[in-house]
């Protein structure tokens, strides 16, 4: 018999006590762990800056887009000063 088959365990030396019903993990091994909310509300805020960084990197790489941006238009939209401090109206 292999080692720890002896006492009653598995091949590899687990306790019947340590085991589940159908030789998996116990319940309390897989128990759900509570994440606060803060936690969670940070790591929604950080994905979503780095995700519209992303964005804004890598489309100055696209064709055309910089020569757009010196032409004042931007995505079919004008861009001027005065643009950039008017209220959207969204």
């Amino acid at each position: 018999m292999h080692k720890g088959m002896d006492r009653g365990g598995d091949a590899l030396g687990a306790s019947p006590a340590r085991t589940g019903a159908v030789g998996g993990p116990t319940r309390s091994a897989l128990a759900d762990v509570r994440v606060p909310l803060r936690l969670k509300l940070s790591a929604l805020w950080a994905a979503t800056m780095f995700l519209f960084a992303y964005g804004d990197i890598f489309t100055g790489y696209r064709s055309g887009v910089v020569e757009d941006l010196r032409h004042g238009e931007l995505g079919g939209f004008e861009v001027n000063q005065a643009s950039c401090w008017r209220r959207p109206s969204v």
